[in-house]
């Protein structure tokens, strides 16, 4: 904007460069343009734990619904696995 104004690109207005300079100033950059030229990072890996699932033990699996402001969640644990 500050170029385009030094260049006369805008007809009978009475901005200055100095004025989105004090404006740049008073709110900051453009969010919109932070937003668009701001690059997404990489994604943090997990460790994954592999279990050994195989067992010749009986098991037992039990299992609920928990609410938790409103969103349901399944929980379930199973023995003697422990998962």
């Amino acid at each position: 904007l500050s170029l385009a104004l030094q260049r006369g690109d805008f007809a009978h207005t009475n901005l200055t460069p100095r004025d989105v300079k004090i404006m740049r100033d008073i709110y900051g950059p453009n969010l919109g343009d932070l937003k668009g030229k701001t690059k997404r990072g990489r994604p943090t890996t997990t460790d994954v734990e592999y279990v050994d699932t195989a067992t010749r033990e009986q098991q037992s699996l039990e299992e609920d619904i928990m609410f938790v402001e409103g969103i349901p969640f399944f929980v379930s644990l199973s023995t003697p696995l422990g998962l």
